[in-house]
């Protein structure tokens, strides 16, 4: 049987409110629910923002959320997601992937896996210290879209996979133009690049290791369908699963219940471990 911490009776009125309480221009604070607080971490002589999300009343002490957003920024999906994490107790560091892919690349000539890393680690190194959280404080990794590729990609090199707990890559597409591999002798069987050189991501998966993964992914995604993601994926393992949604496109149009509580599935199957 499914863990479901919340009612769908629930469910929906917290998606009502979201539309209501969170603007389409980007996320906004809830005082009674949650506050938001931004930061910089300098990188060479570029500033990475990020976005904390602090619960009014923190049900889960010991784990921080790192989200990593779509090309949509805080809208849409990501506004979802990010709200329901928020209201179920997380501590969450947010930053858009597109703008810091983009300050990465100018600060170090481009974005590779291992400067990514590495300066994803220096994120959330200061993230922990901002929200007053121990070094050690374990990491679930969520990205949405080009955050999950990000995920997929960055969160198998051992500067950033030493924080995390694990991973939920939600709409995970078939590839990435932004992250690079220069170096060729790096290219195991787990870091491919297709003839225009982008950086396939579902082969990456196995550049994880033994890092528990799960992928959510819409029956009538654009770019891969929960399917197509099955075959790719195959079947579930100790350490991988696929969570299939009956929705209708990249942004889980009518299925966001049914996203929801295979994020709250993903989540307890990560922490379990």
């Amino acid at each position: 049987m499914r863990a479901i911490f919340i009612s769908n009776s629930l469910i929906a009125a917290m998606v009502l409110a979201t539309a209501v309480m969170v603007s389409c221009a980007g996320l906004e604070s809830r005082p009674d629910v949650y506050a938001l607080r931004e930061a910089n971490i300098q990188l060479v002589h570029q500033a990475l923002p990020i976005t904390l999300v602090i619960p009014q009343t923190p049900q889960v002490q010991k784990t921080l959320v790192l989200y990593a957003t779509g090309d949509d920024s805080f809208r849409g999906t990501n506004n979802l997601l990010l709200v329901h994490l928020a209201e179920r107790g997380f501590k969450i560091a947010a930053f858009d992937s597109n703008d810091v892919l983009s300050r990465i690349k100018r600060a170090e000539g481009q974005a590779s896996l291992v400067s990514t890393a590495i300066a994803l680690d220096k994120l959330l190194m200061q993230a922990k210290r901002e929200l007053g959280l121990p070094d050690a404080t374990p990491t679930i990794f969520i990205g949405f879209s080009r955050g999950s590729n990000l995920l997929v990609l960055a969160a198998g090199e051992p500067d950033l996979r030493r924080h995390l707990l694990g991973g939920i890559a939600v709409a995970l597409p078939r590839e990435d133009e932004k992250l690079k591999e220069p170096d060729p002798a790096r290219r195991t069987p787990a870091i491919q690049v297709d003839p225009m050189g982008r950086l396939q991501t579902y082969p990456s998966i196995e550049h994880l290791g033994t890092l528990p993964l799960a992928v959510i992914q819409s029956a009538g995604d654009k770019y891969v369908r929960a399917e197509e993601s099955r075959v790719l994926i195959g079947s579930d393992t100790s350490t991988r699963r696929l969570f299939e949604v009956d929705a209708k496109n990249h942004a889980f149009k009518g299925g966001h219940l049914a996203l929801l509580r295979d994020l709250d599935e993903a989540l307890t199957w990560i922490s379990s471990r």
